[in-house]
């Protein structure tokens, strides 16, 4: 039997190219069904797509949010089905054990930071280093939603479960994302309406994953965003805090801000040995 179904959503031909590097590792580990849902993009080196359409008036970031918050509709009949950034990497055999971890109605991995820390990524506040409470400010001036807990870790969306019974919840935050794409106050983040839908349907204590199946892995944590451009590889952070021979090893590394295929990057290097020669991912 079938131990469930990975989901990508790809809007615009740079992510098909990069859902191309995730699906090569993902392959090799996994016996799971995997569906690659696709907007604005040419074709995918994968055997089941669905190809549909997003609104005209949403960039191509925007429109791949949307495509997330109606997946429990797209693929209704998949059962329990987990939901995968492009730029998740599959590093071990456990990675089809993350099916059987499912709580109605959705289930996520907590973040890496609390929501204040995170809040200045999410909404345009002005506000310096650090911590600040813009975004719950503005999750209870836009949706109405109080978030009590400044040090709540939020979810994270790069990785998640979802079945039929997630429709109520997917509905909500695709609500919430269309009101916030139309203020400008509003970064295109999906973290931020994410949380507000979590508190408004009080599932702000429900269960989320071991983080071992959405590892986090930033090449510029503790850079401040105005260095990050000039940065070169052997300047990148190296992330000790995990090893591919762990017991229990990460199941997924989710390299955030564009780590994927950072040749010279110890995370990325020690990645991308793990498939043979003929497999390594392309420059």
């Amino acid at each position: 039997m079938k131990p469930g179904t990975f989901v990508y959503c790809v809007c615009g031909d740079r992510h098909a190219k990069a859902v191309e590097t995730s699906l090569r590792f993902l392959k090799r580990v996994s016996k799971a069904d995997v569906i690659v849902v696709t907007a604005r993009a040419g074709p995918i080196a994968h055997d089941q797509t669905l190809a549909i359409d997003v609104p005209e008036g949403l960039t191509d970031h925007q429109a791949s949010i949307l495509m997330k918050t109606v997946l429990p509709s797209l693929v209704s009949g998949a059962g329990v089905a987990c939901y995968l950034d492009s730029d998740q990497i599959a590093v071990s055999s456990d990675v089809d054990q993350v099916f059987s971890l499912y709580q109605p109605p959705v289930t996520f991995t907590a973040d890496h930071r609390p929501i204040d820390d995170f809040s200045r990524y999410a909404v345009r506040c002005g506000c310096g280093s650090g911590s600040c409470g813009c975004l719950r400010r503005a999750i209870h001036e836009t949706f109405d939603v109080r978030i009590a807990d400044p040090a709540w870790r939020h979810w994270n969306g790069g990785l998640f479960l979802f079945s039929e019974r997630s429709a109520d919840f997917a509905a909500c935050w695709r609500d919430y994302s269309l009101l916030a794409f139309e203020d400008p106050f509003w970064q295109v983040r999906d973290q931020g309406t994410l949380a507000a839908t979590a508190w408004r349907l009080g599932l702000e204590g429900h269960a989320t994953l071991p983080t071992r199946f959405n590892r986090i892995v930033d090449r510029f944590r503790d850079f401040p965003e105005v260095r990050r451009a000039g940065l070169s590889v052997a300047e990148y952070r190296v992330d000790a805090g995990y090893g591919l021979g762990d017991r229990p090893p990460p199941a997924f590394l989710h390299f955030i801000n564009g780590g994927v295929g950072a040749r010279g990057w110890k995370n990325w290097d020690d990645a991308e040995a793990l498939l043979g020669a003929r497999e390594r991912v392309p420059c």
